[in-house]
C-alpha cells in the first residue's frame, strides 16, 4: 500500500493562503460598499466593522468583486 505524501493537503493549504490574501485585498473595497449602504438605509452614517466585510467577501469568493462593480455603478445613481 502506498503512503499518502500530504501533497494535496499543502497545495490547498498554499491555495487557501492565496485567497485569504486576495480576500484581504478586496475586503476595504467591500467595507467601503457596505458602509455607503448601510448609511443610505439607515439615513445616518454607519461603520460595518472590517472583520464583517472581511468575512462576506472570503464567503462570496469571486461573485464578491461583480457585486462590489454592481454597487459601485448604483452608487452614482443614488447619490
Amino acid at each position: 500500500m502506498k503512503k499518502d505524501s500530504g501533497q494535496g493537503c499543502l497545495i490547498f493549504l498554499i491555495l487557501w493562503g492565496i485567497w485569504a490574501l486576495v480576500a484581504l485585498l478586496i475586503a476595504p473595497w467591500t467595507d467601503r460598499n457596505l458602509d455607503f449602504w448601510a448609511s443610505y438605509v439607515r439615513g445616518h452614517p454607519v461603520d460595518v466593522p472590517f472583520f464583517l466585510s472581511y468575512l462576506l467577501t472570503w464567503f462570496l469568493h469571486l461573485s464578491s468583486i461583480f457585486l462590489n462593480i454592481i454597487s459601485e455603478v448604483a452608487r452614482y445613481f443614488v447619490a
